[in-house]
């Protein structure tokens, strides 16, 4: 990217979600979609799986000064995340606003027969049904520890009604 006010290539802040410019030290925060994810720069040899065209390394904004790297598509605004930080990345979002429940609502089976390949390795991603709430349909590469999640499911996983838990010593 390139600085606005001069014209001199800009450098993605570290955590921040922003560009800073070396010469005239002029800041640019990058403006987020509806689920808050702000692309930062593009990746020409990383393609999104649904859509062919280069996926963007991206901020999502979880809470208060918080965020979490991830890449994404400005086409089909799908996310590919990192397996290690993805329960995280979900309590985080529960955590940034605990009221906000969507209802959860039936898979699409089809979903399931889905193949798509990984951006990495470029193998046949497993679409699996989610282990948690939202019954989402997920893609995820175990070689290169992804998950692909189609725009909207990481909202209906995050915003899933909490389990009741059940006290059997009564």
């Amino acid at each position: 990217m390139t600085c606005p006010s001069c014209g001199a290539p800009m450098r993605v802040g570290q955590g921040t979600g922003s560009f800073t410019c070396d010469y005239c030290k002029s800041l640019y925060l990058p403006g987020a979609n509806d689920e808050g994810v702000s692309e930062l720069e593009e990746l020409p040899d990383r393609l999104c799986p649904i859509c062919a065209v280069p996926l963007w390394n991206a901020t999502l904004k979880t809470g208060e000064g918080q965020g979490a790297h991830l890449w994404s598509c400005k086409h089909c605004q799908g996310m590919m995340i990192p397996m290690g930080g993805f329960p995280d990345l979900v309590d985080q979002i529960r955590d940034s606003d605990p009221g906000a429940e969507i209802p959860p609502a039936a898979p699409d089976p089809r979903d399931l027969e889905r193949r798509i390949d990984c951006p990495v390795c470029h193998k046949h991603m497993e679409a699996h049904v989610y282990f948690g709430g939202g019954n989402v349909v997920i893609d995820s590469c175990e070689n290169c520890e992804l998950n692909w999640l189609d725009h909207g499911e990481l909202m209906r996983i995050a915003r899933a009604p909490k389990m009741a838990t059940v006290d059997y010593d009564e």
